[in-house]
């Protein structure tokens, strides 16, 4: 979405909410929807009243208002303005205060530290993985069957193929190794399906002075494989990834971590066809296909 678009309505409506303010932050870097932050309190709007935006705000809402309080870590408290100028409906919910769990910063900490952090976030992983799939279908979240998954991530290959993106990462045949792997395994194996975040980056995960984490913005959730959503610790170090895993304690299946790393190499090879794929994210691809290894049956 572009950020020179036009926010007049949307800051129409968010002095609706509070008549009294001249100043407020905005972030247009989201595709779905603007957010603002004024009072202490985050405002997210989508781009248009009648956009795709409206529904995930919609969703997001419910499953907040159902099973945010059932998390062990903090999340937004969320409220829900609807009819705003233009018809637009936004979400608010108080300002969380931290800084993103950046690999950068979990390397400066002890190894007590990062497995303290670790431990929250392996719990929190196996609160949300064990939430009712059907309750929360039932607030309209689609269930992913993993053989249709499978057949979406063949034809996205052959689309990347074609059009040269694993070409320019420099891993090509790695890359469609360990695709043709993870597609097998998923077509022989398939995977138990559950409720994921689906957006779990450090800008997500907050870190407060005393170490306690908050998770925000569950606007991207699906059911499908767990093993998405530990795509986000493949670039975390050694001690503080295991230690996720070890604090995880819904079983995982022999071909969970072939499936965490697909999911960790499909991440940044979108980033090349995007544009975007920079020294550092090279540098994560070579680190990741380093850990791979062809599965056993």
């Amino acid at each position: 979405m572009s950020k020179q678009h036009d926010l007049s309505l949307h800051q129409q409506a968010l002095q609706e909410l509070f008549p009294n303010i001249s100043k407020w932050e905005t972030n247009t870097e989201g595709f779905d929807h603007v957010v603002f932050i004024a009072n202490e309190t985050v405002v997210r709007m989508p781009w248009f009243a009648n956009y795709k935006g409206s529904a995930i705000l919609e969703r997001e809402y419910a499953f907040l208002q159902k099973f945010g309080s059932t998390f062990s870590m903090q999340t937004p408290r969320m409220q829900i303005h609807r009819g705003l100028a233009g018809g637009l409906t936004a979400v608010s919910y108080p300002y969380l205060k931290g800084s993103p769990l950046l690999p950068a910063s979990i390397k400066e900490l002890s190894d007590d530290a990062q497995t303290e952090i670790a431990r929250q976030l392996g719990v929190f992983l196996t609160e949300l993985h064990s939430l009712s799939v059907a309750e929360v279908a039932a607030i309209g979240y689609e269930v992913i069957d993993p053989s249709d998954y499978a057949d979406y991530i063949s034809d996205m290959t052959d689309r990347y193929n074609r059009t040269g993106i694993f070409e320019k990462t420099g891993y090509m045949e790695q890359i469609l190794s360990l695709t043709a792997d993870y597609i097998h395994s998923v077509r022989t194996h398939g995977f138990e399906v559950v409720v994921n975040h689906s957006d779990m980056q450090p800008e997500h995960i907050l870190r407060d002075d005393s170490g306690i984490l908050s998770v925000i913005d569950f606007g991207d959730i699906r059911i499908n494989d767990p093993a998405y959503d530990f795509t986000f610790i493949n670039h975390y170090p050694d001690i503080f990834r295991s230690a996720v895993l070890r604090s995880y304690t819904r079983v995982m299946d022999s071909h969970f971590q072939l499936r965490m790393l697909y999911h960790g190499v499909r991440h940044i090879a979108g980033k090349a066809e995007q544009g975007r794929l920079s020294a550092k994210n090279q540098r994560r691809l070579e680190q990741l296909l380093l850990r791979y290894e062809a599965p056993g049956e």
